[in-house]
């Protein structure tokens, strides 16, 4: 995998994958992508629907029972979000990757959270972390989710203030 997926022709040159996250049942995934032209500059993209997954039909379809969410600083137990994210957040949550660029330092698989840790703390000083999370559909739910708990990581790495900054789009989520 590591050969073959940073060739394909799936970006233009002004973007390359450097992160790539397949849930075990291929039903959820998650990329991330580094702007050449920034290297700062990251894009996180969480693929929507696949219907022929049946866990992307129980994510879809199980809105009725929820689940709070546990990472909230303070905590807050009055916020909950549907069972069927839950479930498709924490098949997304647990992914981990290769790095495919050596521009981008380290090897060995890495989850989301750890992969922009580093990123952060060996950024050139005065430069900032720009992050972009995205998705559609059901890539829309997660990538709201995916985007909060980035959010809460960054809070708790020890980096500048203001050295990370994100943004989340969603399309038909």
């Amino acid at each position: 995998v590591e050969e073959v997926l940073p060739k394909l022709d799936l970006l233009d040159d002004n973007f390359r994958l450097v992160w790539l996250g397949v849930s075990a049942d291929f039903g959820n995934l998650m990329m991330v992508v580094r702007d050449r032209r920034a290297p700062e500059r990251y894009a996180v993209v969480v693929r929507g629907t696949d219907w022929k997954f049946l866990s992307n039909w129980e994510e879809d379809l199980n809105v009725v029972e929820v689940e709070r969410w546990p990472t909230a600083q303070p905590p807050d137990h009055s916020i909950r979000i549907s069972r069927g994210a839950w479930d498709g957040f924490c098949s997304v949550g647990h992914l981990r990757s290769e790095i495919f660029e050596e521009a981008v330092a380290g090897r060995g698989q890495v989850n989301l959270q750890e992969f922009f840790q580093k990123q952060a703390a060996e950024l050139p000083k005065g430069a900032d972390l720009e992050i972009y999370i995205t998705g559609h559909s059901l890539g829309g739910v997660l990538a709201t989710l995916v985007g909060l708990r980035l959010a809460e990581a960054a809070a708790e790495w020890n980096i500048a203030p203001g050295r990370v900054w994100m943004k989340t789009y969603t399309f038909a989520s």
